[in-house]
């Protein structure tokens, strides 16, 4: 699936990250909904039915998890790819953020580059991860920020 035309929701409690994200995401062809907290990221994904959510773990007052657990049982995920963003990784943050349907958790700063190159891949595979394994992302060092 090409970049063109594909929405992605891109949800952060930091308006620099939000739009900094935004500006990166337009320039790659995608188009892009924007939510500051957890109640919007909700409606986004009601709304816009993305290809990709960009969750932010630390929203108020609800983050990442919450709204993962609140869109499985609204039955509204569909067949979003949802993706973690986080300042600091916590195992069991993870671990139940995979079994709600996370693909990943990326540590921030995130490197643009990257960011890119995996949206693009993970748009484009089927999930080969099993449910509860950690992602390589999120486990290594963060690259430079966006």
């Amino acid at each position: 699936m090409s970049a063109s035309g594909m929405t992605l929701l891109v949800a952060d409690a930091d308006p620099a990250v939000r739009l900094a994200l935004q500006r990166l995401l337009e320039r790659s062809g995608y188009r892009v909904c924007l939510a500051a907290d957890g109640e919007q990221a909700l409606a986004g994904l009601r709304r816009a039915r993305p290809a990709m959510a960009l969750l932010d773990t630390d929203m108020s007052p609800c983050g990442a998890l919450e709204v993962l657990a609140e869109a499985g049982r609204l039955g509204i995920l569909g067949d979003t790819r949802v993706v973690l963003l986080t300042a600091r990784f916590r195992r069991s943050e993870w671990e139940e953020a995979s079994r709600c349907g996370a693909e990943a958790m990326l540590s921030k700063p995130i490197s643009p580059a990257d960011l890119l190159g995996r949206i693009q891949e993970w748009t484009q595979t089927a999930p080969t991860r099993a449910a509860g394994e950690a992602p390589a992302a999120a486990m290594r060092a963060p690259d430079p920020e966006v």
